[in-house]
């Protein structure tokens, strides 16, 4: 508050505070405590200038109040709350990722809460050009609400695509648990042993006493040679 006179200079009229120059500024403004209901008192200044123009020495007397605002109507109403909305917001990381309506849905709403949250804090609040705190606290609080709701949409792609590359290796495995196995008769290494069908030729058989082999449809004793350095001796 500022009281001054422009049409009177210091001859005319000399403003100071108290009952004369001498007396102490602090000293001659008092004024009880007061309540306010967004507001606390905090103390007050008092000061006095003097402009010197072309038309004469003007004085000017400055009294300033300072006022805290109460932080227990916003603690309660806006403060808690939003800490409590983030809060809730974290709950989709401790639930299934399969459980997609249960996340969408507090996901959206905690979205939706905080967004109705910061309209109305908004709007009681004095309309000024630049950033207050709480317009910080309140950004920072939708941001996060919001990055839990981007997390869900992250986890439920990076999901689909695990889903899709273990369907792709099942069907692979699959067809080639499917397809005939060839197995060749005889390796590139080795050279097939010939097989004497004559009935008195002699066979090389392991050692079995009075092996009867079949020939030609028939039985017929044959005779076993051992042959020396074979596992059979």
């Amino acid at each position: 508050m500022a009281l001054f006179s422009d049409g009177y200079t210091t001859g005319d009229i000399d403003y100071h505070w108290g009952k004369n120059r001498q007396s102490d500024q602090t000293e001659a403004v008092k004024f009880s405590p007061q309540n306010l209901p967004q507001f606390k008192v905090e103390g007050y200044l008092v000061n006095d200038t003097k402009a010197s123009t072309s038309s004469g020495d003007y004085v000017r007397l400055y009294f300033e109040v300072l006022l805290v605002r109460s932080i227990g109507f916003y603690m309660m109403n806006i403060f808690v709350p939003s800490i409590l909305i983030v809060i809730i917001s974290w709950v989709s990381f401790w639930l299934n990722r399969e459980a997609s309506p249960a996340r969408v849905a507090l996901g959206v709403t905690t979205v939706l809460t905080m967004t109705t949250l910061t309209t109305t804090t908004n709007s009681t609040m004095p309309k000024v050009s630049y950033v207050k705190a709480i317009d910080y606290f309140l950004g920072f609080c939708f941001v996060m609400v919001f990055a839990s709701l981007l997390e869900y949409a992250a986890v439920t792609y990076l999901n689909k695509k695990l889903a899709q590359r273990r369907e792709k290796r099942r069907k692979k495995a699959e067809e080639e648990q499917s397809k005939p196995v060839e197995y060749p008769m005889f390796s590139s290494s080795s050279k097939p042993t010939p097989v004497h069908t004559a009935i008195n030729s002699p066979l090389i058989l392991p050692e079995r006493s009075g092996a009867m082999v079949p020939i030609m449809g028939r039985y017929s004793p044959v005779r076993v040679m051992r042959v020396p350095g074979s596992p059979c001796t």
